[in-house]
């Protein structure tokens, strides 16, 4: 009986908390001197302090590495880059299994090709570079890197390789400091991928291109084999069912896989799409933007624990400077714009979401705020359920499990 109430008390605040309006608490706004035009989305650590990076401003221009403590909300720069330790930080932070946090920048280093570093020591303010990318082993990263149970990182770079058009690899070694190029794009199997991957419990690893492919306007794709060698295409982007995803592939408890595309579909706004079937070859287009749901969006996406998707968009809305929705119902065709963007309370999100234990929604802005250089945000409210699934796809940047209960990576039910 003391069980059925409980459980009868927490649907009720389930219920509830999904009928109130989302409402968004802005939680620091950037000012070029401690960063500007965060990219990314946020880790949360075990105390539920928020870390991240701003692609320029801080000391030299180069961007930053900052933390937003929990108690109280107190914006911490972390780090600053001077081009030769990095620049550009377009991707977000992950942690491995000392509690540093690993990281990449776009550009800078030895080469002007980008790196990857670790910050350490108290308060994660020692940097270290642990790889300078040198363009034959990839440059230009944007995307958050992922890991799996060894403890190995995954991430992706835009540019470089044999083709120039980008490159996946790993990332291994006691010190982080083992690079091994896995595959490299040939325009056929896609071309800059600018979003990170997710691992599947299959063994296999999930990511899209951003262009490429049979009609050039970008890929998802499977990494499977020994050593995740063999690129394997799942779906060909193009025009009527969304080209050019800027975004990472999120799983449900089915293995079934959902992304966004930038552009293209009924309105050429963008669109929401499904991959399922055995082989996750089953192309369904779930959603299209259509300016007043939003516009064109960059982020990927996160799932909650009844199956309910989350993202955001870069443009449209009311005022046009963006949106945070919801795709929920069984079949996932039922769009709710949870938040519209106005500027002042930020606009231009690029970043995914991520979720704390109450099911409380964070992210960034790429501008808007009182100087305009972008903000980080608090979404109360939004009927995010929670707990969420052990997997389900998170990047590891979003999935809640990645330091709050000392896990190092996010293997999906696939």
């Amino acid at each position: 009986m003391h069980l059925r109430l409980l459980l009868f008390i927490w649907l009720l605040g389930t219920a509830s908390a999904a009928q109130g309006a989302a409402t968004l608490t802005t939680l620091a706004t950037f000012n070029y001197s401690n960063g500007a035009i965060p990219e990314a989305a946020l880790t949360l650590d075990a105390a539920a302090n928020l870390y991240g990076t701003t692609v320029s401003g801080g000391t030299s221009g180069d961007g930053t590495v900052f933390e937003l403590s929990n108690k109280h909300r107190i914006l911490t720069t972390l780090t600053t880059f001077n081009h030769r330790n990095g620049a550009n930080p377009y991707a977000g932070l992950m942690s491995d299994a000392s509690g540093d946090l690993i990281g990449e920048t776009a550009t800078g280093g030895a080469g002007s090709f980008g790196t990857i570093f670790a910050l350490s020591g108290t308060g994660h303010q020692a940097l270290t570079t642990l790889v300078n990318f040198n363009s034959i082993n990839g440059s230009d990263s944007y995307s958050t890197m992922t890991s799996d149970a060894a403890g190995n990182f995954y991430g992706t770079t835009y540019s470089g390789g044999t083709n120039n058009n980008g490159t996946v690899f790993e990332l291994n070694g006691a010190n982080h400091q083992t690079l091994t190029t896995l595959a490299t794009f040939n325009s056929t199997n896609g071309k800059n991928p600018f979003a990170g991957l997710i691992a599947g419990a299959n063994g296999g690893l999930y990511g899209t291109t951003y262009s490429g492919g049979t009609n050039g306007m970008g890929t998802v794709f499977e990494l499977t084999g020994a050593g995740h060698k063999t690129v394997v295409t799942l779906a060909n982007l193009g025009g009527e069912n969304g080209k050019y995803t800027y975004g990472n592939v999120v799983s449900d408890a089915a293995g079934n896989l959902y992304g966004t595309t930038f552009q293209g579909g009924d309105n050429g706004d963008g669109t929401i799409f499904e991959l399922s079937g055995s082989d996750r070859q089953t192309f369904t287009t779930l959603a299209n933007f259509a300016g007043m749901n939003g516009s064109n969006p960059v982020a990927g996406l996160i799932i909650d624990a009844a199956g309910n998707l989350f993202g955001t968009t870069e443009k449209g809305g009311a005022k046009g400077d963006g949106t945070i929705f919801e795709l929920s119902g069984s079949d996932h065709r039922t769009l709710t714009v949870l938040l519209d963007f106005n500027g002042n309370n930020g606009a231009n999100p690029f970043a995914s979401l991520t979720s704390d234990t109450a099911g409380n929604l964070y992210g960034t802005t790429a501008s808007g705020g009182i100087d305009d250089d972008g903000t980080v945000f608090e979404l109360t409210n939004s009927g995010f359920v929670v707990p969420e699934p052990s997997s389900y796809g998170f990047p590891a940047t979003i999935c809640i499990a990645l330091l709050s209960f000392r896990r190092r990576t996010c293997p999906v039910a696939v």
